[in-house]
């Protein structure tokens, strides 16, 4: 696996000037205002699609041909993958957790608060979730139906929070509220928990089974 691993990074250092300039770009948002929510999805864009992109460069003139008759096997192939994708989405946390501890001790009128710190553990989540679907779809569409496919999940995702919005908005969230503040630390964060590993695993293994169906 690290060589796989060795591969892909050497892959995205051809996008480090991209990665570089959007996060200066989201540290000039976060220092010029308080839009905390759009500047750290600025900043994360790229760091989703890692992933993607590295099977993007596999896939194409018969990669997929090469990288086997190497010594690595198809299952370790796809674990890589998750892998990576996954530490890629956390370094990109990591990074939005810096960025935003660093503009609330130089400006004096940003405070961090505990909501903005959540929704950058929701939102690292939630990309890990989109990448859970994203790769077993790119691995049996290849990439061009794959970006496709993509959109159409974007779409759908927003659409989804768009419709859950409205909804919490004619909703009597008291009692919902309640039930989070008296539910224990290890319930509320070891269910999501859970159930963000269950996804994982089910993709992987339908991602295992879509490589070991392929024939190149």
């Amino acid at each position: 696996m690290k060589g796989l691993f060795l591969k892909d990074l050497s892959i995205i250092k051809t996008q480090g000037r991209a990665v570089v300039l959007i996060m200066i770009i989201a540290l000039f948002m976060l220092m010029a205002g308080n839009n905390t929510t759009f500047a750290v999805v600025y900043a994360n864009v790229l760091f989703v699609t890692f992933g993607i992109t590295t099977l993007s460069y596999d896939y194409h003139d018969n990669g997929y041909v090469f990288l086997f008759t190497l010594p690595i096997s198809r299952k370790l192939y796809v674990m890589e993958k998750y892998v990576f994708s996954i530490l890629s989405i956390i370094t990109g946390t990591i990074l939005s957790f810096v960025m935003m501890l660093g503009v609330s001790f130089i400006k004096d009128d940003y405070i961090l608060t505990t909501s903005e710190l959540s929704f950058v553990v929701a939102y690292a989540v939630g990309a890990i979730v989109i990448s859970c679907i994203m790769l077993p779809v790119n691995l049996k569409f290849g990439p061009e139906k794959g970006k496709i496919a993509m959109i159409a999940l974007i779409a759908i995702v927003v659409s989804g929070i768009f419709i859950m919005v409205k909804i919490s908005d004619t909703m009597d969230l008291t009692k919902m509220s309640w039930i989070i503040r008296e539910s224990s630390i290890m319930s509320f964060v070891g269910i999501p928990t859970g159930i963000v590993l269950l996804i994982i695993s089910f993709s992987y293994l339908i991602s295992c089974k879509i490589m070991e169906q392929k024939e190149f």
